[in-house]
């Protein structure tokens, strides 16, 4: 969800407002707010300067060998150090776009995170993964930096002793999946 969302963001100005305010409206409302919160800030903090690098023309759009490649890479079993945390993740398409409760298990552990944008450099293509047959903005942003910034971001934000999130209600519902 988030690489996709992102270029919503990017193509409606005021949609990074929206953004804020909702993560404003959010945080400090209750445990079960705390999911909403979280994947509104790791958008929010992933859409922002601090890992979304400037785009670039010389990165060129990937061909079809090119998201076969990605696609392959994404189904590979991922390291120990994943699957301990996350004993769901069994590709690395679980580890670097799992959902919310499992993303947060994850950027709890940095040789995880570290695995696994390690992964991502090596093994992606160096290519922007944008369809511009059907209307896509190309980003000029590898898909490697694409995909890992989330985790990135949800690490940057978990590790954050100043995050809202942080509280020990909140934590619980973020990793039990939710309020009910």
């Amino acid at each position: 969800m988030y690489p996709y969302t992102t270029k919503v963001i990017a193509s409606i100005p005021s949609c990074a407002a929206d953004l804020a305010a909702v993560i404003s409206q959010t945080n400090g409302i209750g445990a079960c707010a705390a999911n909403i919160s979280l994947a509104f800030q790791v958008l929010a903090l992933a859409h922002s300067t601090t890992f979304t690098p400037a785009a670039s023309s010389s990165v060129p759009i990937c061909d079809k060998a090119q998201e076969f490649q990605l696609i392959t890479s994404l189904h590979a079993a991922p390291p120990t150090v994943c699957t301990q945390v996350s004993p769901s993740s069994t590709a690395w398409f679980d580890v670097l776009m799992a959902p919310l409760p499992e993303m947060s298990a994850i950027a709890a552990s940095p040789p995880c995170v570290a695995a696994a944008v390690a992964w991502a450099a090596s093994s992606f293509p160096s290519c922007d993964m944008s369809y511009v047959a059907y209307g896509d903005i190309p980003t000029g942003i590898p898909v490697a930096t694409r995909i890992t910034r989330y985790l990135q971001a949800a690490q940057s934000l978990f590790n954050a002793s100043t995050t809202p999130t942080k509280t020990s209600a909140a934590v619980s519902t973020i990793f039990d999946g939710g309020c009910g």
